[in-house]
């Protein structure tokens, strides 16, 4: 059930990034011919689009190999634009394939390329996607909390709250992890509200109430607790989260049975 908690809030994260018009460029460059080694340095731009072209055939170890390429020259040309897109490319890349420590080291160093005056919305995204791989995969609940508080403003910044409605459940669950359940509530229920405002995935709210329900049973207000479990569970029915609903049903039971 977590691991599949996991993949799914991956792929909710996922279509948050591509919801804000977000698209790495993919052009079709079937052949550039690159002369001189002085023209090499000087037109990395080249490698980049080489980059998309073989990520647009899924030749990834090519895509892969030109992007770093595209990287290096970037930054020794002092290209902040193609130095950017080439993290952001590989980024991608490796958070499409799972592989979370090559994924977490370009979202840092995108946070890190980043200009501190104006980010881009997209820019916004990694502070978030930091927060989520501090918080669900190093189990660094403070880092994760930090993060997340940093993507929360900036997406303020903007009157995203969509995402914000995102971001706060994310934060409930950290502080739940570190039993602070004063915060934990306070940020569940921001969560609820402004999800159920917005109109969006109902999932997020699901987990929302199954978290709530989880922060009762950790203060034993079992009355509490069985109201935001079935909450989570009418949820769940409805969007047809069967693993979800077995687990909750299951600890319905229980519930029930201690309380008798």
């Amino acid at each position: 059930m977590i691991n599949l908690k996991k993949d799914i809030i991956r792929l909710l994260i996922f279509i948050i990034f591509f919801g804000i018009n977000f698209f790495l460029p993919i052009n079709s460059y079937g052949s550039i011919t690159i002369g001189s080694i002085a023209e090499k340095q000087q037109n990395f731009q080249h490698y980049y689009f080489l980059g998309n072209y073989y990520l647009k055939n899924k030749d990834i170890k090519k895509a892969i190999f030109y992007y770093n390429d595209s990287y290096i020259l970037a930054k020794k040309f002092k290209n902040k634009q193609f130095k950017l897109l080439s993290l952001k490319s590989l980024f991608w890349i490796y958070f499409k394939e799972k592989k979370i420590n090559k994924e977490f080291y370009y979202c840092k160093a995108i946070i890190k390329n980043s200009s501190n005056n104006k980010l881009q919305l997209a820019d916004r995204f990694y502070y978030m996607q930091a927060g989520f791989i501090y918080g669900n995969y190093f189990h660094n609940y403070n880092k994760s909390i930090f993060y997340y508080k940093k993507a929360v403003l900036l997406y303020k910044s903007v009157h995203n709250f969509y995402v914000i409605g995102r971001i706060y459940y994310f934060l409930g669950e950290d502080y739940l992890n570190l039993k602070d359940f004063y915060y934990a509530r306070k940020y569940t229920l921001k969560s609820i509200h402004i999800n159920s405002r917005q109109n969006s995935h109902a999932l997020i709210t699901g987990f929302g109430f199954e978290s709530l329900g989880l922060t009762y049973l950790y203060n034993n207000n079992k009355y509490f607790c069985i109201l935001y479990y079935k909450k989570a569970y009418k949820i769940f029915k409805k969007d047809k989260f069967y693993s979800g609903m077995k687990e909750i049903k299951s600890l319905l039971i229980r519930l029930n049975k201690l309380k008798s």
